[in-house]
């Protein structure tokens, strides 16, 4: 076997130093950032002032592994921070006292360590690093001499210096405005005087930003080329080779080849005029964004005013009708005497009518439910007057009366796209008004409604079946919430399944925008409404869950016409109050999981496997759904369902904990990145 050469051993060795260097390391910012000078870098800065300064630290992070270095002039702090992550010791030097005081507090740790000092009298001892780097310092001296013999006494035998200048013939050339800051700049042959004057070698690297192409020999040493990537403002990425090179060029012959060099092809454009081009056209996206919005909510006000309209010409012929019927009853007949007092004793007519309203709702058993009604209505009043007022706020007007079940008439789809779900177990008044909402402006999709009744005791579910075109189903006995959600999804009909809590109203477009949403985004494997309360304030704009697995009702309370709570936009959950899904889609992933019986947390889980599975959770401001919250199961967590809340959390948190980490922020930090 032929031992390898000394050469090929020393080659090997170097690569896999540099391998061992790749991958992502942080960029570190300070908390404050420091004040700019115009000649001081800081992580703050971007363009082509911070990828110049960042390559250069970044080529002298691959030269520093192990080793004691000194970062003379190291401003701010951030490079000596960089070099730090692989160095065995990094000291900065600088000589600005503030500046050396913002280093060391926003780099607070025992490497690197700062200290204020002279680069003409550098405050270490001699021989005591092995690198000594030094970035944009020499233009800001005139006794360059001076300095390099102060930094041969620093080094080690041997040891390393890693220097960077302006070259003057490029830099301060006519057309370009001297700068203030720089004593004296070098060119090329003046700069190699000077460093063959106090070192035997030098090799020397001409730097430049660039937009264009580039292409290196990939064959030979596969170390040759090392790329560094900005991912955003706070992550630097190193690699050995050409990173994400697209095409191969070769040559080929039986001859010998000709020597090629790597090169660089480049388009004159300045990076910042870039950078400011395309920070231009995202504020210009971003408002037209916004006027689209604008327009959205003007249409959607147009599509409230107009349900608004429908549902009182409905709630009017349902009074005509009632008022005929009791013009022709006896009891209206019988009754005429004590109207002819009523008229003439006013006081004495309303006091008997409040007495009759109270005993008819003590013989129906209504009294407590309409007491309580009442208090949170004139609490709520009082807790908000301004919303009270605010007349654009969206308004049920189906809340204020309880519609008949033979009054409320459905359209029948042949072949319907949308199946509307609403389990519900008790509550049939609310059923009701949730069915009178659909009937008053219903889709202009095609859709069916299959209400499915949990085993609600007694007869008076049954009174849901009077209403034209439901499918109404009865389940013999009590699945509880989750398992009858699946039971009534293998019924549908629909390519999409909407489950829809029985305590909401939908408000016009609730249905199709969602669908048209879907139509739009292939991706998107489930979308939400926005959750209003019954008096107007925002329940829900998309929900956010934290590392620990509590979640938020993003917007809670809110104005819930404010633009940050109305554009399309990525969610962690929904409420499953009101979502949609494509029905095969709902299959695959075997709907919800009954790890979470019988209810809570379902939802989010769906959500996340989703997420998991490739698919988008996305929230859709333009379907408005009011909610009356807590209806079903209350609000108490200590007591009833509720309890099953507090202990499916902990079960989304065990099940999800590796994501919960790795993708979520602790609870109430950054809420507007989070949301």
């Amino acid at each position: 076997m032929e031992k390898p050469s000394n050469v090929g051993v020393a080659a090997l060795a170097e690569q896999l130093y540099y391998e061992s260097l790749d991958g992502r390391f942080a960029v570190q910012r300070a908390a404050v950032p420091q004040d700019l000078t115009g000649e001081r870098m800081t992580p703050s800065v971007t363009g082509q002032v911070a990828f110049e300064h960042y390559h250069r630290y970044c080529l002298a992070r691959d030269l520093v592994a192990g080793r004691d270095v000194l970062d003379i002039a190291s401003g701010e702090g951030y490079g000596a921070a960089i070099l730090a992550d692989v160095a065995r010791s990094v000291v900065g030097v600088e000589i600005d006292e503030a500046t050396v005081t913002h280093a060391i507090a926003a780099y607070n740790a025992a490497n690197p360590r700062y200290v204020q000092g002279d680069a003409l009298a550098i405050p270490l001892p001699d021989a005591s690093v092995d690198v000594v780097v030094s970035f944009e310092t020499l233009e800001h001296l005139r006794d360059q001499n001076r300095f390099l013999l102060e930094v041969r006494r620093v080094l080690r035998p041997n040891g390393l210096f890693i220097v960077s200048t302006p070259d003057r013939l490029v830099y301060s050339a006519r057309e370009q405005a001297p700068n203030p800051y720089h004593l004296l700049e070098l060119s090329v042959p003046e700069f190699t005087v000077l460093l063959e004057r106090h070192f035997s070698q030098h090799r020397m690297l001409a730097q430049r930003t660039a937009l264009g192409s580039v292409a290196i020999p990939i064959d030979g040493r596969s170390d040759a080329w090392r790329t560094y990537s900005l991912h955003g403002s706070e992550t630097i990425e190193a690699r050995t080779g050409l990173e994400q090179a697209f095409y191969l060029i070769a040559l080929a012959s039986d001859g010998a080849l000709p020597q090629i060099a790597g090169s660089l092809f480049t388009y004159h454009v300045g990076i910042d005029d870039l950078l400011s081009a395309s920070a231009a056209l995202a504020r210009a996206r971003a408002e037209i964004e916004q006027q689209q919005a604008n327009a959205e909510l003007l249409q959607a006000e147009a599509e409230r005013q107009r349900a608004d309209y429908v549902r009182l010409q409905l709630f009017a012929m349902d009074l005509d009708a009632q008022l005929k019927q009791i013009h022709l009853s006896t009891s209206w007949r019988l009754t005429g005497p004590l109207r002819l007092l009523g008229r003439q004793a006013p006081l004495l007519a309303r006091n008997g009518r409040r007495a009759l309203r109270l005993a008819f709702w003590t013989v129906t058993g209504q009294l407590w439910r309409r007491l309580a009604e009442r208090r949170e209505r004139r609490a709520s009043e009082a807790a908000h007057p301004d919303l009270e007022q605010n007349a654009a706020l969206p308004r049920s007007p189906v809340r204020h009366f309880l519609p008949r079940a033979d009054t409320i008439h459905l359209p029948v789809a042949g072949t319907p796209r949308v199946t509307i779900i609403i389990p519900t177990y008790g509550g049939v008044d609310y059923t009701l008004r949730c069915l009178a909402s659909i009937a008053a402006a219903p889709p202009a999709t095609p859709f069916e409604v299959l209400v499915a009744d949990d085993a609600t005791p007694g007869q008076e579910v049954l009174e849901l079946q009077k209403i034209s075109g439901l499918r109404f189903v009865r389940w013999p006995e009590n699945l509880g919430f989750l398992r009858s959600c699946n039971a009534a999804a293998k019924l549908a009909k629909g390519e999409l399944i909407f489950f829809l809590n029985n305590d909401t109203e939908l408000l016009p477009g609730a249905v199709d925008t969602l669908v048209k949403l879907f139509d739009a985004r292939p991706d998107a494997g489930m979308i939400g409404s926005k959750l209003i309360y019954p008096d107007g304030r925002l329940q829900e704009a998309g929900g956010i869950v934290w590392r620990d697995a509590s979640a938020w009702n993003y917007g809670n309370r809110s104005d819930p016409q404010r633009p940050e709570f109305n554009y399309v936009r990525e969610v962690d959950y929904i409420s499953g109050a009101a979502i949609m899904l494509p029905r095969a889609l709902w299959e695959k992933m075997g709907g919800f999981d009954e790890h979470f019986l019988p209810a809570y947390c379902e939802d989010s889980d769906l959500a996340f496997r989703l997420r998991a599975a490739g698919w988008k959770v996305l929230y859709q401001p333009r379907s408005v759904v009011i909610h009356h919250e807590g209806i079903t199961h209350g609000t108490d967590t200590n007591q009833g369902v509720k309890v099953h809340q507090v202990v499916n959390t902990q079960r989304l948190r065990e099940r999800w904990q590796e994501t919960l980490e790795r993708e979520h922020l602790p609870n109430g930090e950054r809420v507007l990145r989070a949301r």
